[in-house]
């Protein structure tokens, strides 16, 4: 038992393996070592948290304080045989009080507890998890630094999950904190997963209802990402929604592009009679070696629909285009896979059409708006003039703009004024009998 202090807070350091019937939480941190397993029988007994969720919980580090190593992309799954684990998760919010290390989150801060709840409603495996600071994303959109690695005893259940973390001020990322990157909008809280093989889809994104708003937060406060079953694509053989069917490697993050090779622009997707006609426009192509247009039901598994050989002209713009002539019923969400000479790949965003009436959709992202720049998402919108019209919260108009849209579905960029003030305003974009107003937050 050492330490005692904010900075340098009591702990525990296991010396071996050990398992509780009963675990109470007060002051302190237990830690589990390089090799141990600190197990929870859950058998009738009971693990009860610390008032303050920050005062004490399990870190799953050495002694050292540094998180427990495991294997990343293209090596072994996590075994669950060091790490904390509870016996026989069943159908209660069971949660695991655990976190990366005992050591400060970031300047002047407590060291960063990193829960993890788990509900199954069908089995009552075992779970272990081990906590540890990284980006399992390989995207450019701004993440939590952390990674839940988990291990089941059985892939058999219906399971809702929740990620915990402490909302930090994101532009101190790096230099006052290591938790949240710089960047990242609170509005768009995503738990995201992935194997460990380089297979570049996700598993499971957390979307619909689960996208939780985190707005208005307060730094030093707790919150959370999750995942429920029945509210998130996840299918069985038989068509049925379960939930997670699978457990590895989790994380949160926003819905970001991935860094390209290339500068794509204009993506699009429109519907062209009963197909659907995807155009994108490429700069700064170099060393590319060709394109594929990839297609999904749920905008998490892509499968390839097209290929288009790369032409390589450098700085000059060279548009790109293909007609999917059996595009799904309901939602089609397109990417394009951008596949260089030697072999790496990378990914554009994605855009969303859907092939049934009545489904147009404009959006602004991200939300709040920082720095002035933002995304007008169209989704089956008519080809048309916009006008784009930011009212404050009081009724006056403070900036006006308008996209020249295409059709279809795409993506434009807006600049906002520095000089408008941070607060609630509300977008209008309007054209002809389309009217579509948008509450907008800027900070």
């Amino acid at each position: 038992r050492t330490g005692g202090t904010s900075a340098d807070p009591s702990r525990v350091i296991l010396g071996s393996s050990l398992a509780a019937n009963n675990i109470t939480l007060t002051n302190g941190i237990i830690v589990t070592g390089t090799n141990n397993l600190f197990t929870f029988n859950n058998s009738g007994g009971t693990l009860t948290e610390p008032g303050t969720y920050t005062n004490s919980f399990i870190a799953t580090c050495d002694a050292s304080g540094t998180p427990l190593s495991v294997p990343g992309p293209m090596g072994s799954p996590f075994t669950g045989t060091y790490g904390f684990r509870i016996n026989s998760v069943g159908n209660t919010n069971i949660f695991f009080p655990v976190g990366p290390t005992y050591l400060p989150a970031g300047s002047g801060l407590t060291p960063s507890p990193n829960r993890m709840m788990i509900n199954n409603a069908i089995a009552t495996p075992d779970f272990t998890v081990v906590v540890n600071k990284g980006d399992i994303t390989g995207t450019a959109g701004a993440i939590i630094n952390r990674i839940w690695y988990v291990k089941s005893s059985s892939d058999t259940g219906q399971v809702d999950m929740r990620l915990y973390f402490t909302e930090r001020n994101p532009a101190i990322f790096g230099s006052s904190q290591d938790e949240v990157e710089s960047g990242f909008d609170y509005a768009d809280m995503r738990l995201v997963q992935r194997d460990y093989s380089s297979d570049p889809n996700f598993i499971s994104v957390s979307s619909g209802n689960d996208i939780l708003n985190g707005l208005p937060f307060a730094d030093g406060t707790e919150t959370f990402a999750q995942y429920t079953a029945g509210a998130t694509n996840s299918i069985d053989n038989l068509g049925r929604t379960i939930g997670l069917t699978e457990f590895n490697r989790f994380s949160i993050a926003n819905n970001g592009n991935i860094i390209l090779p290339v500068t794509i622009t204009n993506l699009r997707a429109a519907l062209q009679n009963t197909s659907v006609f995807v155009s994108w426009t490429s700069v700064s192509e170099i060393n590319i070696d060709h394109y594929e247009i990839e297609r999904s039901n749920n905008g998490i598994s892509f499968n390839s629909i097209g290929f288009k050989a790369a032409l390589n002209n450098g700085s000059i713009t060279t548009d790109y285009a293909f007609l999917d002539i059996h595009p799904l019923s309901g939602d089609n969400y397109y990417r394009i896979k951008v596949v260089e000479k030697d072999g790496r790949i990378s990914y554009t965003n994605v855009v969303l059409i859907t092939t049934t009436e009545g489904s147009i959709q404009i959006t602004i992202q991200p939300n709040p708006v920082k720095n002035g720049n933002a995304l007008v998402r169209f989704t089956n919108a008519p080809e048309g003039k916009y006008n784009l019209i930011l009212y404050s919260n009081s009724g006056q108009k403070v900036w006006q703009s308008n996209v020249g849209h295409l059709g279809g579905s795409a993506d434009y960029s807006i600049q906002l004024p520095l000089s408008i003030a941070k607060g609630i305003y509300f977008m209008h974009v309007e054209s002809g009998g389309i009217e579509v107003v948008k509450k907008l937050m800027v900070e």
